[in-house]
């Protein structure tokens, strides 16, 4: 459960279907996220829209439905193209990160 009034920081590691490692580094105040950042042995172009969905992310709610809706709509907004990972990847490795 994510305690409210402070920041925590948060870090997960998940394997995709495709055996890609998606890591994220993730801050979290009241249930909200306040800073993601993403590594791991995947591709995605361009190169920089990882630190752009990281941003993107900030004050998303820690819920599988708000971070579905997020995620799925900067990469399609951004035309993000991935390789070795989904977008439901994503989603997970940030649940991972908090038990949520």
């Amino acid at each position: 459960m994510w305690d409210g009034g402070m920041v925590k920081l948060y870090h997960a590691v998940h394997r995709s279907q495709n055996g890609k490692t998606l890591r994220v580094c993730l801050s979290v105040e009241e249930g909200k996220i306040v800073q993601a950042v993403f590594t791991g042995d995947f591709f995605a172009e361009p190169s920089e829209s990882l630190i752009r969905l990281g941003e993107a992310l900030k004050g998303v709610n820690l819920r599988r439905e708000d971070l579905e809706k997020a995620v799925s709509s900067f990469l399609r907004r951004e035309r993000v193209w991935l390789l070795g990972v989904e977008p439901k990847d994503f989603v997970e490795v940030i649940l991972k990160a908090g038990k949520v």
